[in-house]
């Protein structure tokens, strides 16, 4: 799976570069923010990579349809937003970030072809894949703090 390799370049590459992006993030978000460990980083990254595995799972063989193909395209439409945070925080640490090839190198270009498709081909009606961008929003942001915050919550009693 795409997500998972990605996945995979922002784990190796997050315990050195955690300190220096966490210090980046604005006063106003820093105070919403949990406290993120690189382990509570590392269970939340657990999280969001096998969610999808498990929708998908549960589709079984049938064709993809209802409500867990539209999630598949909600977290597609979410890498894509992720995408672009990972842009925004090279541009703000001025250099490379962890994730930040396989986000430009195959997250964008499938999340482009896998959108796309979807919308060219009515998959779902046009309000239905309009709010694909603020579902996308919701689960980049208050989703994944709550992950966060309930991984780091948890990472002490291990």
């Amino acid at each position: 799976m795409l997500l998972a390799l990605h996945n995979a370049e922002e784990a190796f590459g997050m315990g050195q570069a955690l300190p220096l992006l966490l210090g980046q993030v604005p006063d106003v978000l820093r105070a919403i923010l949990p406290d993120i460990t690189f382990s509570s980083f590392l269970v939340a990254l657990v999280v969001v990579t096998v969610a999808p595995v498990l929708i998908l799972a549960s589709m079984g063989h049938r064709q993809p349809s209802g409500w867990p193909a539209y999630a598949l395209l909600a977290v597609q439409a979410t890498i894509l937003l992720n995408v672009l945070s990972h842009l925004m925080a090279a541009v703000k640490t001025g250099g490379y970030v962890p994730g930040l090839f396989t986000a430009l190198l195959i997250n964008f270009p499938f999340s482009m072809l896998l959108l796309g498709r979807a919308w060219r081909d009515r998959w779902y009606s046009g309000k239905a894949m309009v709010a694909l961008v603020p579902l996308a929003f919701l689960l980049h942001g208050p989703l994944l703090l709550a992950i966060l915050s309930l991984a780091s919550q948890l990472i002490p009693r291990f």
